[in-house]
């Protein structure tokens, strides 16, 4: 079952579509908040949420007595979205995708120096080893792996996983995401992308390995994401 969202961010969305696709192009006008209000069969205050997260998003400006202005280009939308850390499951919800993943392996293993190294950990430390799909819409988008230290997260789980890592670290452990150090290497799809990407062997990627600090900062986890340009413009970024 589709994943009901809010009236002003299905709007939003839409809105924000029409103007990817060229429906309303940078420097028009949008239609006035009444007109908006008649084509959607909405109230005004709904409307204003919805133009509320585009001028968030830099997708439009408004101005007292000029109406709202689209600002939108594939370079501002790059770049705005390279200033800010998002995860998959926002990310999807604010393409009215309904996020998912399938979690292909979880288990502990005792940290190796380079590991151990890179998480700020004692070597053979316990960590959480995953590998999981994440999925819009039942799509296969990326593949991740990723290590996560077991004494800070001790209750952390395959349920995180399924739903959403990000909303464990900050609403139920209460921790701070600040930022990530990443690096981005071109690769060939090996037999386990093509089985979980649904690529053909050979198939050129991108892969992202990125550790991610807390606000104390300490290393949060170390992972690995790879995904199919051709099918999932990812967006990696630097601050929370």
């Amino acid at each position: 079952m589709k994943q009901n969202l809010p009236l002003y961010q299905t709007i939003a969305n839409t809105l924000t579509k029409q103007i990817i696709e060229g429906t309303f192009k940078a420097n028009d006008k949008l239609p006035t908040e009444e007109k908006l209000c008649k084509n959607f069969n909405v109230s005004r205050v709904t409307i204003r949420q919805a133009l509320a997260i585009l001028v968030e998003k830099r997708i439009v400006e408004k101005k007292q007595g000029s109406g709202t202005r689209i600002i939108y280009s594939e370079k501002t939308e790059t770049i705005n979205k390279s200033l800010k850390i998002k995860s998959f499951h926002d990310d999807m919800i604010e393409l009215g995708k309904i996020p998912s993943s399938k979690v292909k392996k979880f288990e502990l293993r005792e940290a190796d120096k380079r590991i151990a190294s890179l998480l700020q950990i004692e070597e053979e430390e316990l960590v959480f080893y995953y590998e999981r799909i994440l999925l819009g819409d039942s799509f296969p988008c990326s593949f991740e792996t990723g290590y996560l230290p077991l004494k800070p997260y001790p209750d952390f789980s395959i349920e995180h996983l399924n739903l959403s890592k990000f909303n464990y670290i900050e609403n139920i452990k209460k921790e701070v995401i600040d930022y990530s150090h990443q690096n981005v290497d071109a690769i060939l799809a090996s037999k386990k992308e093509v089985d979980y990407l649904d690529v053909r062997e050979g198939s050129p990627l991108v892969k992202i390995n990125l550790i991610t600090y807390l606000d104390t900062g300490k290393p949060l986890d170390y992972v690995s994401i790879t995904f199919n340009p051709a099918n999932y413009h990812a967006h990696f970024v630097k601050y929370r």
